[in-house]
């Protein structure tokens, strides 16, 4: 059984912890450009900058990430988003709506430096009237520096995926995950090849950096990936 003395250290760091975790997610950065969800590494690294800070205010040893993560789930201030493949963490401070997070935000906590593509940036700007098949974001990568993109994973599944053909899944990417369905892909694009990105505030919580509309992909070049959309002009 846990001392008096151990417990009261306990809730004082807590308390500590949770006021510095309701600061740094108060406002969404272009280092951290969502805070409406988080991957497990994620939570690591915000964690661990948390641990540095208290430490200078005298709290020289903390709980573990779990035992942190359960007890702000006991008190209905986290939950988990299960994918198939992946976890997400939603941490639910403040007065907001807990409204679920979106995909475009999902995109940003997988890889919270690439850049929305394809689908999810034509949807993003409101180019199609159809629901995504698909979600990619593109890591910006040099051709000299690009390793080898590996095949996709295959994940269980209750049926199959009738949005992609299997022989075309290594040509959107590699699967990261999969979401109500919904496959999500990271594919990697050339810097020098894409001649606009632009970041915008979605909501409160997320910033999101997208390939700018006059850059989207020409829609024809999703012709071999067997989907055909309505795009809207001008």
């Amino acid at each position: 059984m846990a001392s008096p003395r151990s417990l009261t250290f306990e809730i004082a760091f807590f308390q500590a912890f949770l006021a510095n975790l309701a600061k740094r997610l108060g406002q969404p950065t272009e280092m951290m450009p969502t805070t409406a969800c988080w991957t497990m590494k994620g939570v690591e690294s915000l964690f661990q900058e948390i641990r540095k800070e208290l430490k200078n205010q005298g709290f020289p040893t903390s709980p573990t990430n779990r035992r942190i993560l359960d007890w702000l789930t006991r008190n209905s201030l986290h939950h988990e988003v299960q994918a198939d493949g992946a976890t997400f963490h939603v941490f639910e401070l403040g007065a907001s709506n807990h409204a679920p997070p979106d995909s475009l935000e999902i995109l940003m906590a997988s890889v919270p430096s690439g850049v929305v593509s394809y689908f999810s940036a034509i949807s993003f700007h409101e180019l199609t009237t159809q629901i995504v098949p698909h979600h990619h974001i593109a890591r910006l990568i040099a051709p000299s520096n690009q390793p080898r993109i590996a095949p996709s994973r295959s994940f269980p599944s209750k049926r199959p995926d009738s949005n992609v053909e299997k022989s075309d899944q290594r040509k959107l990417g590699r699967l990261l995950f999969r979401l109500d369905g919904i496959p999500y892909y990271v594919t990697l694009r050339n810097p020098r090849l894409v001649p606009g990105i632009e970041i915008r505030n979605f909501g409160v919580k997320s910033l999101i950096r997208c390939f700018t509309p006059t850059t989207v992909e020409d829609p024809k070049s999703f012709s071999k990936h067997g989907t055909k959309h309505i795009f809207r002009t001008a």
